[in-house]
C-alpha cells in the first residue's frame, strides 16, 4: 500500500521530463593523396560529435551497390561526444572505374549521407592555338582558340573553358564554350602586353585540364630574316619558299606571307610555321610557304613578313621573286 501511495503521490504532484540528448554526427569524406601499396586506394568517412555511441557506417558506389569491404573502427569518446571512422580500400582499377563513393550512416540522429566525388580522368585532350599571324597583320587583332577533344562527345559538351592572362581571370571578348571550343580575342595593342595565357577545361567530376602559352619578348634586338628557295631543277609543279628568322636572343615572332604586284597593297596569308629551336648561334624559327609554278613564273612578289612579339617594333619583311632567285638566299 505504501508503494501505491507513493506512486499516487508522484502521479498527482510531480512532472517528470525525459531529455533527449541525441546528437547527429557530422560526416566528412577522407581521401588518400597517393596510391598505397600494390596500387590500392583508401578512402574514409569520418563521423564527429555524435551521441549516443551506437553508429553504423555503410558504403555504396556510384551505381548504388553496397561495398562490404569497409572496416569500421569503434567510436572514441571526448567531452561526452563520440567520433567514429570507416575506411574503404579499393583497387586502382576500381577507383578509376567509379566516379563517386557514398558514405551513409545509421544513427538515431540520422544525418544526410556524404558523397566522396572522385575526380574522373576522362581521356580528353586540349590544344591552345597561337594567334594567326594573318589576323595580326590584316585585322590588328589576336585570336586564341582553345579546343578540347575526346572520344566521349557528351563529356566534351559538358566541359567549361576559362581563360587567364598573366594569372588574372578574363571574361571579356570570350566566346562561350560550345562543343569544347572557346575563343579569346584581343586587340594587337593588348596582345603584345601579354606574357602568359592559360586555358583551363573544367567539369564537376573531372580533374581540370590546363594548357599554357608563355611568350618570350626578348630584348628588342633586330632579327636576321632570310628567304630560301629550291633550285630551278627541283621545281616541278609547286614552288616552296622557306623564311628563316634568327636571333642570338630567344624572342617570339609572328610570320605571315604576302603576294603583291607593283605598288598594290599586300594580302597576308599564313604559312606553315614551326616552333622556335635552339641553334649554336642562338635561336631560329622557320616558316614555309608554297605557291604554284605559274605564279612563280609571273611578276608576283612574295614577301615574308616578320612581326616581333614585343609589339612596338616595326614589321620586318624580306621579298623574293623569280627575278631575284638567282641566289639561294634572297634579301631585300
Amino acid at each position: 500500500m505504501q508503494h501505491c501511495d507513493a506512486f499516487d503521490y508522484l502521479g498527482r504532484g510531480t512532472v517528470v521530463t525525459v531529455i533527449d540528448t541525441t546528437t547527429a554526427p557530422t560526416l566528412f569524406p577522407l581521401v588518400q593523396c597517393k596510391p598505397g601499396a600494390a596500387d590500392r586506394i583508401t578512402v574514409g568517412c569520418l563521423a564527429q560529435d555524435f551521441y549516443p555511441k551506437s553508429l553504423t557506417l555503410q558504403w555504396t558506389d556510384s551505381s548504388g551497390k553496397s561495398l562490404a569491404t569497409a572496416v569500421q573502427y569503434p567510436p572514441t569518446e571526448k567531452n561526452s561526444k563520440y567520433t567514429g571512422v570507416s575506411l574503404l580500400t579499393v583497387s586502382k582499377s576500381e577507383w578509376d572505374s567509379w566516379s563517386s563513393f557514398t558514405c551513409s550512416v545509421t544513427h538515431p540522429g540520422t544525418p544526410p549521407p556524404v558523397t566522396l566525388l572522385k575526380k574522373a580522368s576522362y581521356p580528353v585532350k586540349m590544344e591552345l592555338n597561337q594567334p594567326s599571324p594573318k589576323e595580326i597583320f590584316s585585322n590588328n587583332q589576336a585570336k586564341l582558340k582553345c579546343i578540347v577533344t575526346g572520344p566521349e562527345q557528351n563529356v566534351v559538351d559538358q566541359i567549361q573553358i576559362t581563360w587567364k592572362i598573366d594569372g588574372s581571370p578574363v571574361t571579356n571578348n570570350i566566346t562561350p564554350t560550345q562543343s569544347g571550343v572557346s575563343t579569346m580575342t584581343l586587340t594587337r595593342t593588348e596582345w603584345y602586353k601579354v606574357n602568359n595565357v592559360r586555358c583551363s577545361a573544367t567539369k564537376d567530376d573531372m580533374t581540370p585540364v590546363i594548357q599554357d602559352l608563355t611568350f618570350h619578348k626578348g630584348d628588342g634586338s633586330e632579327p636576321k630574316v632570310t628567304v630560301h628557295i629550291l633550285p630551278d631543277e627541283d621545281i616541278i609543279d609547286e614552288v616552296t619558299l622557306v623564311c628563316l628568322v634568327s636571333n642570338p636572343v630567344q624572342q617570339d615572332y609572328y610570320i605571315a606571307w604576302s603576294e603583291h604586284i607593283g605598288t598594290n597593297p599586300p594580302i597576308y596569308t599564313d604559312g606553315i610555321n614551326f616552333s622556335q629551336g635552339k641553334t649554336p648561334q642562338g635561336y631560329s624559327v622557320a616558316s614555309i610557304y608554297t605557291t604554284t609554278k605559274d605564279k612563280w613564273n609571273s611578276s608576283i612578289m612574295f614577301s615574308c613578313n616578320v612581326w616581333p612579339g614585343r609589339g612596338e617594333q616595326p614589321i620586318k619583311s624580306r621579298d623574293v621573286s623569280k627575278a631575284m632567285s638567282n641566289s639561294m638566299e634572297c634579301e631585300k
